[in-house]
């Protein structure tokens, strides 16, 4: 591409990959600046994941370190408690982007 582009935007196929090849590998979804310590019992490492504490209140979050935000996770189930009708309901739901649909 051009010095002179007044915009300095390139849309070229190669300007592409090299801005993919970055990408989000490198995201761990840690948050590097938190001082918070791990909210595991008996665990003195850094919490710099959140998980949320329950599917009703998905805005509260324990902070795990990495080993014990990997463990929470494999237990998480966002249905837990709920009937078959609930779950039945929260797919149907879905399969329309949660939008309201007319016979």
């Amino acid at each position: 591409m051009s010095s002179n582009d007044p915009f300095g935007f390139d849309i070229s196929a190669a300007s592409d990959k090299k801005r993919r090849a970055k990408g989000k590998r490198g995201m761990s979804g840690a948050f590097e600046t938190s001082t918070r310590a791990c909210d595991h019992a008996g665990c003195t490492a850094a919490g710099q994941y959140r998980a949320p504490k329950s599917p009703d209140n998905l805005d509260d979050y324990f902070w795990f370190c990495r080993d014990h935000v990997r463990e929470y996770n494999l237990k998480w189930n966002f249905f837990h408690g709920s009937t078959e009708e609930e779950f039945e309901k929260f797919l149907d739901k879905d399969r329309v982007w949660g939008r309201e649909t007319k016979p």
